[in-house]
Parts: C-alpha cells; sequence; structure tokens
C-alpha cells in the first residue's frame, strides 16, 4: 500500500523520463581537448584524435557532453566546432 501510495505521486513529469537521442559525431580536429567541464580554462581530460568516434549526451551553448564510442570510460566536454556529423546518423 505505501509503495501505491509514493508511486501516484511521484514527483517526476512523464516527459522528463524520456531519453535524448543524438546522432553520432566524428572529431574533426586533431588532438581535441576533451575536458571535465565545458570551459576552455577547465583542466583536458584527454586529447583525441581526428576520426574518433564519439556518442553526443548534451549540446549546450557551443559545448557537447559526450562519450567515445568503444571506450566508455572516457567522456567529458568537447567544443561542437571540434566536432562533425556522422552522415546518415
Amino acid at each position: 500500500g505505501i509503495i501505491l501510495y509514493l508511486s501516484e505521486r511521484a514527483g517526476l513529469r512523464p516527459g522528463s523520463l524520456v531519453a535524448r537521442a543524438y546522432a553520432p559525431m566524428i572529431v574533426s580536429t586533431d588532438r581535441a581537448a576533451l575536458r571535465f567541464f565545458p570551459d576552455d580554462t577547465e583542466r583536458i581530460s584527454a586529447v583525441l584524435p581526428s576520426g574518433t568516434v564519439v556518442r553526443p549526451i548534451l549540446v549546450a551553448n557551443g559545448w557537447v557532453e559526450l562519450i567515445v564510442w568503444g571506450d566508455f570510460r572516457v567522456f567529458g566536454w568537447m567544443r561542437q566546432a571540434d566536432l562533425r556529423s556522422v552522415a546518415g546518423g
């Protein structure tokens, strides 16, 4: 009964549970900086070579939060200008 009562009063709107999907992208700049936070003065967590395939999670203010395709332990923020879309998504 308690679980039913609480589930009826869940604070999340149904739309907030929908996952956003962004098409894969490719790093277009050689030695592109992947940073811990979306700021040019932030520490670099990795340097990615041109051609690296990434999965964007969030796009905001000229920055893309991403995960490196095939190595999900490498993630962070990169300037959107250092990326290009993959044809056909």
